[in-house]
């Protein structure tokens, strides 16, 4: 997968999320077209220590609301990501960018289920063709 500009600064905001949220390791990713799938590895020491957060939904077309989420949540840390992006995006004039609503997640409960999606990671841009979500 080649990325354009945009898939540029996406890869650096998934990267500093390591950086942000010292209680996740980064492992396996790919930045898609028109997605990203990513395996984040919560350190379960510092995880248990949560609190409420107060977020703002990012994206202006819909009415902005206050959330609830736990601190140091999956939920809390895709939506900082992405209200990051969004953000950005809009101050770059790709005002047409925009996320899926929601996202899928899944826990890793073992080696054997691990090595299984890292390998489904890596080789997601090989099948981008066959893709329902494929786009030109």
């Amino acid at each position: 997968m080649f990325l354009n500009k945009f898939g540029k600064i996406i890869k650096e905001y998934w990267l500093k999320i390591e950086e942000v949220h010292n209680f996740v390791k980064l492992d396996k990713f790919v930045i898609m077209p028109n997605h990203i799938h990513g395996i984040i590895i919560i350190d379960k020491n510092d995880y248990y220590n949560v609190g409420i957060c107060q977020w703002q939904t990012p994206t202006e077309q819909q009415n902005i609301k206050n959330i609830n989420l736990p601190k140091k949540s999956i939920p809390s840390l895709i939506n900082h990501f992405k209200g990051a992006v969004k953000k950005l995006a809009n101050k770059n004039n790709y005002e047409n960018f925009t996320w899926q609503r929601n996202y899928y997640e899944h826990i890793i409960r073992n080696e054997k289920s691990l090595v299984k999606i890292q390998e489904y990671i890596i080789c997601n841009p090989a099948t981008w063709e066959d893709d329902d979500l494929f786009i030109l």
